[in-house]
């Protein structure tokens, strides 16, 4: 690997690092407000996060929709991980193509 692909991958792998998110502090939300999408929200995807919130709160005028939360924030227990690593390779490729804009801009 030479010393300038090292560099790229160092700064790739900085940049990721300051940007990624914790499956420990998604857990922590989902377990502390689960309900309320917050977890969610702190892991990219605040349309989904948006409509659990909604059907949370529908669901203290219509109590049956309470299933629907429930069942939810059970399904959202084993997607947590696929959710913080679908977030974490977006980073990657965000970083990447932004490193390679910038290498672009130099050798101009």
């Amino acid at each position: 690997m030479s010393q300038n692909s090292l560099q790229r991958e160092i700064l790739i792998d900085q940049r990721v690092n300051s940007k990624k998110k914790s499956k420990g502090v998604a857990y922590l939300l989902w377990i502390l407000a689960g309900g309320l999408g917050i977890h969610r929200f702190y892991l990219g995807e605040p349309v989904t996060g948006a409509i659990l919130l909604v059907i949370t709160l529908i669901s203290f005028a219509f109590p049956p929709l309470l299933a629907v939360t429930v069942i939810w924030c059970l399904v959202d227990l084993f997607l947590i991980p696929s959710i913080t690593n679908k977030h974490t390779e977006k980073l990657k490729l965000d970083a990447r193509i932004e490193v390679l804009a910038l290498e672009k801009m130099n050798s101009v």
